[in-house]
Parts: structure tokens; sequence; C-alpha cells
């Protein structure tokens, strides 16, 4: 058993996957108490921050029907074992959960039941506390004494609205079977206090029926029934509930929190009229609910108004594509118009059909991170599958390694999150940088299909929503768009338009639930002020109740006054708007926003604590009042802005002279927090903050590092593919140091320009690319330099279809630095030629074939060069001028029997065996030539020369030899090595020469 100090620890009562509680007393005293000891016993930050709000919030409180907390301790142990408990008052209950697998509970004992826990939410809903766990396990009665109280306020929130960890397998486990629609995370608004009544109504519909309305072993099924199923009446599973009972229970249970009791203290009132009813009369008479129940919080109703058409076309371009319709749906509009309100609606019919629903967005202030929406999504992703059951994950994991094979860690190195579902995965083999992409291409298709199954939806419909102000026709989103209507995809389009007077009206209407003649005179006041767009209506709306220029009476509703609202100075600006909001809250508030607003648009505890260098709790307490105003809000264990104008909004208020310095305050603390092991994991994140912070950097040293952690970054860019974000982390490296710095650095600037050329040829910028690689034969510290510069070019050339004879040159002044030449006269090549099959002989004379394989490796530098430069050449002569490539292959395998062998000699001698065919019709040479090719392959993990050797040996040297099963075998291998590592040529090759021969 744990042990706590200063406590004796006598009884286990409950153990979640977070905490144990035990109960127990304290040494030498005889008070019982309840001991809440949080399991791990090295938590994170975040995770002990947490425990200790839930220990702040009940303290604070001063409320007679929760479970009172006494005292907070901390022991330490060891350095890495500590334990955490919560102390908490022992009135000898029981948990609701075991007095009801022990007893029925009667007509009156529920009533009274009810009423407490009533009364009791009233309390904490106006104490600004959303319970956000209401269920049996969590109201503890003592049923001697009639003491109801409610307990476990872990995930509790000290706001007005939030979005819960749905995917949080410890916030599942026990209670997903009593969350509300919302509370799922599925149904495209905010918690508020009503998602309590809805977990009440599922805690009394348990007790009176000993039934749950849903259940479900499959969490997704469970949280569809939450969201679309309706329950079973009370009364029609047992007959001696009463109707007016069983109704109330139902308006608990309603899908829309709109259609909720709107308050507790109106449900209270009806369940005290059911009792007197049956304490009066022995029965319960029907009666009309609800009167009572009168909202007195101002609530904006979150369902779209004025989008009825815009919604119908989205929903039936979705069901199109549910039916296998190839679509695309882009919604427009300007910020804050709405655009992502309505792509959320289809949340819900996408949980109806078992499908996932991911979404990401791209930070306004960090749109140069590679792949960060990308990663945002397919984090949401994982967090789904992680909360399925455990056959479903298991399922997928097979999947997904089947699909990815042994390349597994390239999509890891982009969404690390995977790694939890697959495992750790073995390191992929280098590959050049066009294979790179086409295997991450290849991959990331393989990935996406594995969702799309028969056991899922079995399309894929993406939506796209941008502000269509800020794009014109020649920007690269719309050049993107463009080209996927030229492949045949069908992509809608949808333009969001502010609302109008009447729009804006029928929202006050729901608001202060009066007739529309009756708002319609303010309707139009506020449309004039925000000139129709949501966010700005909703958030004018706001400061008006805010400056009780709006108010409630319980006698006459809502009331306002326009001549002031007329009066009030509002700018029409909805950033400054909002600014002007944010600077009114507390100086703590401010500062920590303004922190925030530089991280972006989504933040944790733990990094605001060491970048405004306060402890969690306190930056728990600084952002409370932004979470009660709704300028944040948490979702799936991240905090983040509610909108981009808010954001915004708060990075608009930090001085321009102070931007720089907090963005390299935040990426120094990332970094310093951040092990070697970890940062590569870590590296855009932090790159990114040190440069928006660089300008002020004056020290040499600081400046190189952050030169070191750009080409670090450049590095994991390229390796995923990234090559434009790549390209500007290297041109940042180099603006870092000055040119008399760098002249102290050759190799290192070298290195860098040459990467940040290839870079710039890989992202499309081909002449820039090219006019620097004339640039860097004046960098080059040596020929080995040089002949890396003219490799780049040969590529760069070969890959735009340039002529035959402009590679060739290149090709011929690369090898010119190292003393290799390579004829352009015919009769020059012939002759060469012969004399390099006389070589090739004489060397076969005196050695047996399989001396080859044992060569050593090649280890100057310039050979490997020269041996490169010719491999380059190879492909563009293989098919126009058979006697120079011919030449270019008995050149290579003239420096491998000289020098060694090279990853190259693999290609090198398969290539061979195409010579002993023509020239001397020597076959089985050829086929053993091509066995040495394949155990070279072994030797050096030449992955990427696979598909490439192995289709040389299916179409032109096992026909020869073998039966021509064997071809088609290697054609299949040349295949699937092909896709593994991105050689698509012959990918195309092998498919096209196998479907010939079938």
């Amino acid at each position: 058993m744990d042990q706590i100090s200063d406590y004796i620890l006598t009884e286990n009562i409950h153990e979640s996957r977070s905490s144990v509680i035990y109960r127990g007393h304290r040494i030498n005293e005889n008070q019982p108490v309840i001991i809440k000891l949080l399991k791990t016993k090295k938590p994170s930050p975040d995770e002990l921050a947490r425990f200790k709000q839930e220990y702040n919030l009940i303290k604070n409180l001063n409320l007679e029907k929760i479970v009172k907390t006494l005292d907070f301790v901390e022991d330490t142990f060891d350095e890495d074992t500590f334990n955490y408990a919560i102390i908490e008052e022992d009135f000898n209950g029981i948990s609701l959960k075991k007095l009801l697998k022990t007893r029925t509970i009667s007509l009156q004992n529920f009533l009274g039941i009810a009423i407490t826990l009533s009364e009791t939410l009233s309390n904490l809903h106006k104490n600004n506390i959303i319970h956000m766990d209401i269920k049996p396990d969590n109201i503890l009665i003592n049923t001697e004494e009639n003491i109801v109280k409610i307990t476990d306020f872990g995930i509790s929130a000290l706001l007005t609205h939030a979005n819960d960890e749905i995917y949080n397998p410890a916030v599942i486990q026990g209670t997903l079977a009593y969350m509300s629609p919302e509370q799922t995370g599925r149904m495209n608004r905010s918690m508020d206090y009503r998602t309590d009544l809805y977990s009440l109504g599922i805690t009394f519909y348990e007790m009176l029926t000993g039934k749950l309305p849903f259940k479900s072993k499959d969490p997704i099924e469970l949280i569809h029934s939450h969201i679309a199923r309706q329950p079973t009446a009370p009364r029609d599973l047992n007959p001696d509930i009463p109707t007016v009972i069983s109704s109330i229970i139902l308006k608990l249970l309603a899908k829309s929190p709109e259609e909720r009791y709107q308050n507790a203290s109106g449900l209270a009132f009806d369940l005290t009229e059911c009792l007197n009813q049956l304490t009066r009369n022995g029965t319960i008479d029907n009666f009309t609910i609800a009167q009572k129940d009168i909202s007195i919080r101002f609530n904006i109703p979150q369902h779209l108004v004025g989008r009825e058409l815009e919604s119908a076309n989205l929903m039936e371009s979705f069901e199109r594509a549910s039916l296998g319709t190839g679509e695309m749906m882009l919604v427009t509009g300007s910020p804050g118009i709405g655009k992502s309100a309505l792509v959320n609606e289809l949340y819900k019919p996408i949980v109806a059909k078992k499908g996932y629903f991911i979404s990401s967005k791209y930070d306004q202030f960090k749109r140069d991170i590679p792949y960060s929406s990308i990663i945002q999504a397919f984090q949401s992703l994982i967090r789904q599958i992680i909360a399925e059951s455990e056959d479903r994950v298991h399922s997928l994991k097979n999947k997904l390694l089947s699909a990815l094979g042994s390349n597994g860690k390239v999509l890891i190195s982009v969404i690390p999150e995977l790694e939890y579902v697959i495992g750790k995965q073995p390191d992929v083999p280098d590959l050049n940088p066009e294979e790179s992409q086409n295997r991450f291409n290849l991959l990331f298709q393989k990935f996406v299909n594995v969702f799309i199954s028969p056991e899922q939806p079995n399309h894929f419909f993406f939506i796209g929503a941008y502000r269509d102000t800020e794009t014109d026709q020649n920007h690269p989103l719309m050049i993107m768009f463009n080209e996927i209507v030229k492949h045949g995809t069908k992509v809608n389009n949808i333009t969001l338009k502010p609302l109008d007077i009447d729009n804006i009206n029928t929202i006050l209407v729901n608001v202060f639930r009066c007739k529309a003649e009756q708002s319609i005179e303010l309707a139009e006041l506020v449309h004039r002020k925000t000139a129709g767009n949501p966010f700005f209506v909703n958030q004018f709306l706001k400061s008006l109740y805010d400056k009780k220029v709006l108010s409630f009476n319980p006698k006459d509703g809502w009331n306002w006054n326009i001549d002031s609202i007329i009066e009030m100075q509002v700018t029409d600006n909805v950033v400054e708007f909002m600014a002007t909001k944010i600077s009114s809250l507390p100086k703590n508030t401010q500062d920590i926003l303004k922190i925030c607003s530089c991280i972006g648009n989504r933040f944790d505890l733990e990094e605001l604590a060491t970048v405004s260098e306060k402890t969690m709790e306190a930056v728990l307490e600084d952002l409370s009042l932004a979470i009660r105003e709704d300028l944040v809000r948490l979702c799936d264990g991240i905090y983040k802005f509610h909108h981009d104008r808010i954001q915004e909004a708060a990075y608009s208020l930090i001085p321009e002279s102070e931007k720089a310095q907090m963005h390299y305050r935040i990426g120094s603390s990332a970094l310093k927090k951040t092990d070697s092991e970890n940062l590569n994991k870590k590296i855009f994140y932090i790159v990114d903050q040190l440069n928006r912070g660089s300008r002020f950097l004056i020290d040499y040293e600081m400046r190189f590092n952050l030169m070191s952690l750009n080409e670090q970054a450049a590095g994991k860019a390229k390796s995923a593919a990234a090559y434009y974000a790549a390209a500007e982390y290297l041109e940042k490296a180099k603006s870092l140091l000055s040119t008399e710095e760098w002249g102290l650095l050759p190799h290192k600037l070298f290195s860098i320009s040459i990467q940040y050329a290839e870079c710039l040829y890989l992202s499309g910028n081909i002449d820039k690319a090219l006019d620097l690689c004339e640039q860097l034969f004046e960098l080059a510290t040596d020929n080995f330099d040089k002949g890396g510069v003219y490799s780049l070019k040969i590529r760069i050339l070969d890959a735009t279809y340039q002529q035959l004879e402009a590679v060739l040159e290149e090709v011929r002044k690369g090898l010119a630095l190292f003393g290799v030449s390579l004829p352009a006269d015919n009769q020059e090549i012939d002759k060469a030629v012969k004399e390099g099959i006389a070589k090739m002989k004489a060397y076969f004379a005196q050695n047996p074939i399989e001396k080859l394989i044992e060569l050593p490796h090649m280890t100057d530098k310039n050979n490997v060069m020269v041996m490169k430069l010719l491999l380059q050449a190879a492909p563009s002569v293989a098919q126009t001028n058979f006697q120079l490539f011919s030449l270019i292959e008995l050149l290579m395998f003239e420096l491998a029997i000289s020098y060694g062998t090279t990853a190259e000699s693999c290609k090198n001698f398969v290539d061979l065996g195409l010579i002993h065919n023509a020239f001397l019709g020597d076959y089985e040479r050829s086929y053993q030539l091509s066995k040495v090719a394949f155990a070279l392959i072994d030797k050096y993990n030449a992955d990427s020369l696979k598909s490439s050797v192995y289709f040389v040996f299916s179409a032109y040297i096992s026909c020869w030899r073998s039966h021509y099963r064997e071809g088609l075998d290697y054609y299949d291998l040349a295949y699937q090595s092909g896709l593994e590592t991105g050689d698509l040529l012959h990918v195309s090759y092998s498919s096209a020469c196998k479907l010939f021969l079938l």
C-alpha cells in the first residue's frame, strides 16, 4: 500500500487511471479522512498543476454539498519518486454507483437526492465552475444521515465555456457513458454549464431505471448515440416512474443545450414540486415543466444563423463524397465570417458514418514551419485512434505496419505521435532528394488509405477554408487548386457573406427570448457597428453585456438602452476592438496573453510557466479570467485562442521593440528545456521562434549557434521533402554571419550554400539555383567541392529536360577536374571502349568474378566523386549512345578494380552484364556479374539502387540464362523496392515490361 507523510492509509476504496483513493486518518488523530493520491510517481508539470488546481478549486469554495479539501501533501522520496495527495473530509459516504448495485432507490429518496444535486450544481455554476464529470462514481451519500455530496473535480473547469479532452483515455474510462454531446468534441460547439445538466440527466435515468440510456463497448458507437440517438423514455422502461419525472429527465437529455433546462435552480424547482405532490398526495400529477427555468446568463446560441443554404450545399457535397464521388469543398470569406463554424457542421454526420474528422490550421504567425498543419491534423487522428477499442487499435496498427513496411520512421519524423500506435521503427536508407520526396508522397498516400477502408467510410473528403481577401490567382494555394481541377477532381466553392439585419435579429431573439419586433432596432444598430461579421457581432454583444448596457431582471427579462449603445465609442476594426477588451483585463492576464500570442494559436501551461518565469499554478490563475471571458479555450489538453482575431489582438498589444525579444526568449526557453535526443522533434518550432528574435543578436557565439540550428532544421525539412522551408532555413543560416566571419569558415559556407542551391532547385526555383551554382565554384575549397557543384548542375539540367549535350558538357567539366577524359568524338569513344573491354577481359582472366565482392571500399574522396559523376551520366546516354554508355561503365569498372568499390558499383556491375551480352555474347558472366551486384547491395545497404539493378537484371540479363518466371519475380522486386525508395522511373519501367510479358 502507498504511504503518505503524517497519514495512515487503511483502505483502498477506488482506483482510476490517474489516481488512487484511500480511507485513512492523520497520525495521532482519530479524525477519518479521504486521501486522493496521484498515481504517477513522477508527474509532468502539467499533470501536477492540474492536480493542485483541483485542490485549490475546492479549497476556495464555501459550498456545503461538495466534499471539502483539508490539505495538500507533497512527499519526496528521491529525485525520481514523489507522492502528491489531496486530503479530503470523510463523512462516511459511499458512492452512488455502489449504492445502486446493492439497493433500489425509492421515488421519494430519488427526489431528495436529485434536489440536493440540482441545488449543488446551481451553486457551482453560480461560481463559474463546470464539474464536467457528473456520474454516480462522483456522488457520495451517507445513507444514515441523508447527506449527499459531489466529489472529484479532477477535470472540472473554472470557466463558462470549455472543450473537453475527449481523446484522453483517462477521461473516457467510466465517463463517456455520462458525457454530453458537446463534451464529446463532435458537435461544433463549446461546452458550458449545461453539460453538467445532461450528465445529471443520465445519472437520474440510471437511478430510476437501473440502466444507462446508451451502452456500448465501442467508444465511437457511444459517442454517436449521445449525438444522434434518442433515448427510450424512462417511463417506457419502468411504468412506475411518473410521466412528469420522465419528461424532466428527457428534457435534461436533449441533444441541444438550448432545449435542456437552462438553469439548475429551475430543475430543482420542478423536482421540489414533484416531491411536494408526492408527500401530500402519494402521487405526482402532470404539470408544465420548466416554467421557472429562466436563464440568467448571457448565452449566444451556437447554432449557425444565416448559413442555411451554405450548410445544405456542404452536406450535399459530403453525401456525394460518401457515395464515392471524389470531391473537394473550398470555403472562403473574410476573417471572422464563420468558415470554421460551417466546416465543423460535418462533425455529426461523419460520426454517424463512423468516419474520422480531423482538422487543423496554419498559424497566422508561423506559416513557414514545415507540415505544421498536417502534424496538427494527424495528431488529432492519433488521439481518436488511441481512444478506440483495443481490438480496433491493434487492427489499425497491423494495417499501418503492412502499408508502411520498413519505412514507418519517415512518417514518424513528421507525425511523432504515430509511434504511439506502431511502435519504434528502424532507420530508413538515405536517398537522393528526388527519391526522398517520391518516397514520402507514396508513404503518405498509403498512410491515408489505411483509414479509407471497408470498415470506415471508403472515401476521403477534403475541405479547405481560407481568406479570399488574402489570395489572388497567383497565390500558391490557388495555383494548387487549379492543378487539382485540371486532374479531374470536382472542386466546389462556398463564399460566406456577412450576416444581414434579419440574421442578427434571429440571434437576438434566441438570446433574449423576445419577439422579433422588440429587438429589430437593436439588430439594426449591431449590424451598423459590426458590418455583419459574425465574430464581431458576438464579441460586440458580449461587450454590451459586460458593460451592463444589456441587463436582466427576473420580472422584466432582458433590457437595453439604444441611446447608450449609440453613444458608445466602438471601432469598426475587430482587432482593435478585441485589443481594447484585452487591455481592460488585469495586467497579469494581459501579459500572459501576449506571451501566448507569440507562442502561437495553441500553447501549454508548462511552456507558459517557463517563459513567464512563474509557477504553473500562477499561470493558471493568470489564464483563468481569459478563459472565463472565452478568449482562450481548453481543447484536447491544449490551450488555444478561441479565434485568430483574439491572438492577433493580443499580439498587436506588444510594442514592436519587444516582439523580437519575446520570441527569442520563447525560443531560448524551449531550447534550454529540450534535451539533445528530442531536439530534432521540436527543431522547427524552436528555430522559428529564435529566428523571429534574431535581429537583436550581436554576440557571435549566439549567432553561430543559431546558424547551426537553422542548418539542422533545414536537414529535417529536407528529410521530410519540405524543400521550400529547407531553403528558407538555409538562407537564414547564411544571413546570420558577416562576410568576414564566413571568411573564417569556408567549408561551412560552402556546405550551407550548396544545400541552399539544391533546395532552391527542388522547390522549383531553377534559375536562382543555377545562378548560385556559378557562385559556388568561387566558394569551393577544392576540386571535390567543385565536383559536387557539377553533380548538382547535372541533376538540375537532367530534371529540367535540357539537351543531352548540355548535360554531358557539365559531366566532362566535372571529370576533367580529376584528370578523367570523356571523349566526344565517336571514333575516340569506340577506341576507348575496345581498350576498356580488353582491360576487363584481362582482369577476369586472372581473377574469379567473386573477387569483386571482396574488393575494398573506395576511400579516396576524389575517386568517389568521379564514380558519382559517371553514374549520373549513364542514364542520359543509355538509350541514345550505347557506345558512350559502355565507355562510362567500363571507366567505373576500372576505378573499382584499381581503388575499390562504392555503392555505385552495384549498378555498374549489373550494367556490365549488358556489355558482356552485346560485345562478348557471354551470358553466363553477365548473369554472375548481376549476382555480384546483388551482393554489393547488401554490403553497402544500397537500397536506393535496388529497383534499377533488379530492373536491368529482369529486362536484359535473366532472360538469357534462366526461366522467364525469374524475370517476372525480379520485376516485382524492382517495383516494390522502387515504391519503397521513391524510384518511380524504374517502378514504371518494371510495370510496363511485366505487363508486356503477361
